[in-house]
């Protein structure tokens, strides 16, 4: 994530769940699973499912070092119209470890590869004006948070913290998405 917001074509979070839902789908398919659970293993989907299955896309995890000179102190960077995500080596491997923050970073960036994949590289700065769903950075955090804690099992929870860990996410995930949910009448 850059900090950097780009205005791009509405997205609702209904529309932004249903794409996350469907990606979740794909994965099981792909997979050769024949159900979905709770917990999205992004690390093993990115690694291996895509790169076997989805032509064009590269991971790259780059040096603490590589990544700065780069990209400055972020975490990870998208480009889309290239299918290219960079992860910094200390973000990776703590997503491998399971920590929540990181994989949600991870689910971020999934955000930006197919959500904002057909936008190209003609870019307009997000400024006060626009909406949030029109930011390129709610977007991608939002289909992260879809990703990771998904709606279909969210019943499953009777608080934030029992949806921290049956997701295996931070809290502050967990609680982020767990108001969408109860605005959305879910929990």
């Amino acid at each position: 994530m850059s900090g950097l917001s780009y205005e791009v074509p509405p997205l609702s979070r209904l529309n932004i769940r249903k794409t996350a839902r469907k990606l979740r789908q794909i994965a099981c398919e792909l997979e050769g699973r024949t159900s979905d659970s709770p917990y999205f293993d992004i690390v093993r989907f990115m690694d291996l499912t895509l790169a076997k299955h989805y032509d064009g896309y590269t991971l790259e995890v780059l040096s603490i070092a590589d990544m700065r000179s780069q990209h400055g102190e972020a975490h990870a960077m998208t480009f889309p119209p290239d299918q290219l995500i960079q992860v910094r080596e200390d973000i990776w491997e703590r997503a491998e470890a399971g920590h929540g923050r990181d994989r949600l970073t991870l689910g971020h960036e999934l955000g930006h590869l197919f959500l904002h994949g057909k936008l190209g590289y003609a870019r307009k700065m997000a400024d006060g004006n626009v909406k949030p769903y029109r930011h390129s950075e709610w977007q991608a955090d939002a289909f992260g948070g879809e990703l990771l804690v998904a709606a279909d099992f969210i019943r499953r929870c009777g608080s934030p913290t029992d949806a921290a860990i049956l997701f295996r996410v931070s809290q502050s995930a967990a609680l982020t998405q767990w108001r969408a949910f109860q605005r959305d009448g879910l929990v």
